[in-house]
């Protein structure tokens, strides 16, 4: 069977299943990833995706693999009554002329879990490994992107028949990037969690770090980890996303 070819979303952009009103195109769930908590809205890394049929030109989010997301209530229409889940999907990824495409088919979902605003997800879980093993059997399946895959987080509202996408590429290292060239410290990412990095590569330990963007507080542990779901020595509250709950 031929996969589907992605109509082209951002990480903001919809994907209307059947027909509803529009009115709801401007009220999606409000989607925020953890590096989006940690350095503001406008601060996560993006890639271009192809620009399809419709003319529309895209883009997906490159996150660390250990990185969480939440929806926020916010001015969403979305009803905590209505039947809404949430899929994590692996997409089929090839590279054109230095662009990203992707296919799908409904095998390609590897976990569906209810919406709840406010619940810190994994934006990569385990069910996602588990299938990208899966798929790479399949005689219709070729990864292009191995080590960094590409997933797709889609919220299905069943009682409205509406869907919102967002399409990301997921890494096991990664490092903010700054455009302030005299930044001496820096957050980076992989398999162990969050760090801090000095200018001269050292980690930070056993201190607290303000992030200079949200004025969060983060608690760098004895091997230089950020500390989450946890008390610190000093006695402070960290929740899942590593911050500081005054």
């Amino acid at each position: 069977m031929k996969m589907k070819r992605i109509i082209a979303m951002a990480m903001t952009g919809l994907f209307v299943i059947g027909t509803t009103s529009n009115v709801f195109a401007e009220t999606e769930p409000h989607l925020l990833y953890g590096t989006e908590k940690t350095y503001g809205e406008d601060s996560t890394q993006h890639g271009n995706l192809l620009e399809w049929e419709d003319g529309v030109n895209s883009q997906y989010a490159i996150l660390p693999k250990n990185d969480t997301f939440s929806f926020e209530k916010g001015a969403s229409s979305i009803d905590p009554s209505h039947n809404v889940v949430i899929n994590w999907e692996c997409p089929n990824s090839f590279d054109e002329n230095g662009q990203v495409g992707l296919f799908w088919e409904a095998y390609m979902t590897a976990k569906t879990e209810k919406l709840e605003f406010g619940k810190e997800y994994p934006v990569y879980p385990n069910e996602i490994k588990t299938k990208i093993e899966e798929l790479r059997g399949k005689e219709d399946y070729s990864m292009t992107h191995v080590d960094d895959p590409f997933i797709i987080i889609n919220v299905i509202d069943y009682d409205l028949n509406y869907s919102w996408w967002w399409v990301a590429q997921v890494t096991d290292e990664w490092v903010v990037q700054t455009s302030n060239n005299n930044e001496t410290q820096h957050w980076a990412s992989n398999d162990k969690g969050w760090c801090i990095i000095n200018s001269d590569g050292s980690y930070l330990v056993d201190t607290w770090y303000q992030s200079k963007v949200s004025g969060r507080w983060y608690y760098m542990g004895s091997d230089g980890y950020m500390l989450i779901n946890t008390t610190t020595p000093d006695g402070c509250k960290v929740g899942q996303d590593g911050a500081w709950i005054q």
